[in-house]
């Protein structure tokens, strides 16, 4: 299996969108991305920009994208330990991260300690429900 990951197109945040610059960035990408032969399914975000990056590859195969709620940012904020800083836990150095075991467990990283500080990430772990 080869899996491919596309980023939205620059995004106007404030709509959800794509700005003008994006819009072309995503019609630019789609003729490359259209001669990738044996594409099986094509997954997007619920996110406008997301939504907008994919419409005009999605237009030049004729086919239509699975949006998976799942697929959202990882919002939810927690402690730092080494800052003290509340922010989203994905700029982690390894040497916080690569020492907890759990971290690479996909179906319950969502049970490292530092997750536990913010209910939300439980209830909201994308591989528990």
């Amino acid at each position: 299996m080869r899996l491919i990951f596309i980023r939205h197109g620059d995004p106007d945040y404030e709509h959800d969108d794509l700005t003008e610059k994006g819009a072309r960035e995503a019609a630019l990408v789609a003729p490359r991305l259209a001669k990738i032969r044996n594409i099986k399914e094509i997954y997007i975000s619920p996110f406008g920009r997301a939504q907008a990056t994919a419409r005009p590859t999605l237009a030049l195969l004729g086919r239509e994208g699975i949006t998976l709620p799942w697929l959202r940012e990882f919002s939810y904020r927690v402690e730092d330990p080494l800052t003290g800083r509340l922010h989203v836990p994905w700029d982690l150095p390894p040497e916080y991260y690569t020492q907890e075991p759990v971290f690479f467990d996909k179906d319950h990283w969502y049970e490292a300690p530092i997750y536990q500080s913010n209910p939300e990430i439980a209830e909201n772990a994308p591989l528990v429900h």
